[in-house]
């Protein structure tokens, strides 16, 4: 339960970061990558790291390493402790949107981003379909 809290409040810092600048510059980052290994009935998530990274200070994803810049190391993944948690509540293989870290974390920030600016909604998915698309 005290983990559960911990990403809720990380969620919660997310949903705040939006007037943060970036330390890192877009150069210096992975650009999109593929979100996969947590759950098998929804086909992987394709991210846009640089462009997530742009006014988001790397930590508020990375939680684990408050100190990371695109330059100070390398990052932990989120499966590296996502994946088969030792807290049944982190498991991203869960499908629940209360439940699964990535929902909490993501649909939170895109959630909060349209309340912000309207002319987000439709580029800051919330629903299933807009960020687990088949190909």
């Amino acid at each position: 339960m005290r983990r559960l809290l911990t990403l809720a409040s990380i969620g919660a810092l997310v949903l705040a970061s939006g007037a943060l600048l970036s330390t890192a510059s877009a150069a210096d980052l992975p650009g999109n990558i593929t979100l996969e290994g947590c759950g098998t009935k929804q086909p992987p998530v394709d991210f846009d790291h640089a462009k997530h990274a742009e006014g988001t200070k790397c930590a508020e994803c990375h939680h684990t390493q408050p100190d990371l810049t695109a330059t100070s190391g390398e990052a932990a993944t989120c499966l590296s402790c996502h994946k088969d948690p030792t807290d049944e509540a982190l498991d991203c293989s869960q499908i629940s949107p209360t439940k699964n870290p990535y929902h909490i974390n993501c649909m939170g920030c895109h959630k909060d981003a349209v309340k912000k600016d309207a002319a987000l909604k439709g580029k800051a998915p919330t629903k299933c379909k807009e960020c687990h698309v088949k190909k």
